[in-house]
């Protein structure tokens, strides 16, 4: 009988996601189609446009192309979590409560010792299967 005491760590390692890609510009772009479509003056609608191409490109920086995102997250036996952030910032956080989990989507926030936030995105195509559902069995 096994115990999870000495189960191996659990590593995730985090790749770039199409389909959050994909979610972040179909999501602006509908935003925008519809901000067109409504009845506002044009410098407003100017001003909001401007508002929602850099809240894509912020996204997209933030969540797929920027090398201080989260490139791993461990989880050991003694129940604490590791990040790995960047190519070398090592920190360990708390899981926070209001994470989101999902079949097919985990978004995993998380809290450092110096009050750091950090969130995780956690996609069918950003991480390996069998990590994937190991993670959801040991948050389920």
């Amino acid at each position: 009988m096994s115990s999870r005491q000495y189960a191996p760590p659990l590593r995730i390692n985090l790749k770039p996601s199409r389909l959050l890609s994909t979610f972040i510009i179909s999501t602006h772009t509908l935003t925008l189609g519809v901000l067109w479509l409504s009845p506002l003056q044009f410098a407003i609608n100017s001003l909001l446009t401007l508002v929602l191409i850099i809240s894509a490109f912020l996204s997209l920086k933030r969540h797929v192309f920027e090398n201080h995102r989260i490139q791993e997250i461990i989880h050991d036996s003694d129940r604490d979590w590791q990040l790995i952030i960047g190519d070398s910032k090592e920190v360990y956080a708390e899981l926070q409560a209001n994470s989101y989990r999902h079949p097919f989507i985990s978004i995993l926030n998380f809290k450092t010792e110096d009050k750091e936030r950090y969130s995780a995105i956690l996609l069918p195509d950003n991480v390996d299967r069998e990590s994937f559902r190991r993670l959801r069995v040991l948050l389920f």
